[in-house]
């Protein structure tokens, strides 16, 4: 399990390096990717926070935006 921790603070900090995102949506975002293997494209994640939301569509994820028109609606690029 230590090794996953790691893994997923070093995701973190990236993603902080990154994306224009707080230290827990960088946090969120990094176990989404450590939970898909680092491989999101065409993965669904539901994602209310703006700015989250781009930094996991960057990332590859198929954003879900919750109230959106259709559930798998992706934000525009």
């Amino acid at each position: 399990m230590r090794v996953a921790r790691s893994t997923a603070r070093d995701r973190a900090e990236r993603a902080l390096g990154v994306h224009a995102l707080g230290a827990a949506d960088a946090m969120q975002l990094a176990a989404a990717l450590v939970v898909v293997g680092h491989r999101p494209k065409r993965r669904p994640l539901v994602v209310a926070e703006p700015r989250l939301a781009e930094a996991a569509r960057r990332e590859g994820f198929n954003v879900i935006v919750p109230g959106s028109q259709r559930p798998s609606q992706r934000l525009p690029a």
